[in-house]
């Protein structure tokens, strides 16, 4: 049934427009059910079954909702993160601030990947093969998205494995992280017991904004 909003006009007699108020109130009820718990429900009524938000719409070139002073907006829009279009959720702050989607994320086959947190800080992470080079290797924040961290990185950690040595033997690896921006960290490898630099693999997790 279609809401009605101009009724009762001024000059209805209530048997004129009973039918179609009551048509009003039955299309206010079945829109108010759509998520929600019915008026009826003691327990759980004023709550939600879930929030369903529709992508906003964006004009060219693309606008997010504004915010005044004291308020924020959530909300959905399309977007397209490493060849993957679809909603996202986002979270703009209060007054127009900053622009937050913390629903996007990417994780690729080979271990590396990158999300954002509601908060807007981004983590990042991966598995590097130094292969047979020795000593120090540079890694480029080249997965997820943004790349590199908008703003800043503040923090690497890394942790190591094992690699074959030269004379075939097994070594265990140890990994420190030598600087970072954000765009890129150095990783020095070296091998325990002795100040051999040699190669291997190693985890990393790097946390900016």
């Amino acid at each position: 049934m279609a809401y009605l909003s101009d009724i009762p006009n001024a000059a209805d007699i209530p048997a004129t427009s009973q039918s179609q108020i009551k048509d009003n109130f039955g299309s206010i009820n079945d829109s108010f059910l759509i998520n929600h718990i019915s008026f009826n429900d003691a327990t759980n009524k004023g709550k939600h079954n879930y929030v369903t938000m529709p992508e906003v719409a964006l004009t060219a070139p693309a606008t997010d909702p504004t915010t005044a002073v004291n308020e924020m907006a959530l909300y959905t829009k399309e977007v397209t993160t490493g060849g993957l279009t679809q909603s996202e959720m986002f979270l703009r702050n209060e007054n127009n601030g900053d622009i937050i989607n913390f629903t996007s994320a990417i994780k690729a086959t080979d271990g590396t990947g990158s999300t954002v947190l509601p908060s807007g800080m981004i983590l990042k992470w991966g598995r590097y093969n130094t292969g047979a080079v020795s000593g120090m290797v540079t890694i480029t924040f080249g997965w997820g998205s943004p790349n590199p961290f908008p703003t800043a990185c503040a923090s690497v950690m890394v942790s190591g494995g094992r690699a074959l040595g030269n004379s075939g033997a097994s070594f265990d690896i140890n990994f420190r992280v030598y600087e970072f921006d954000a765009s890129s960290f150095k990783v020095v490898s070296y091998k325990n017991l002795t100040a051999d630099r040699i190669g291997g693999w190693f985890n990393w997790f790097a946390i900016g904004y």
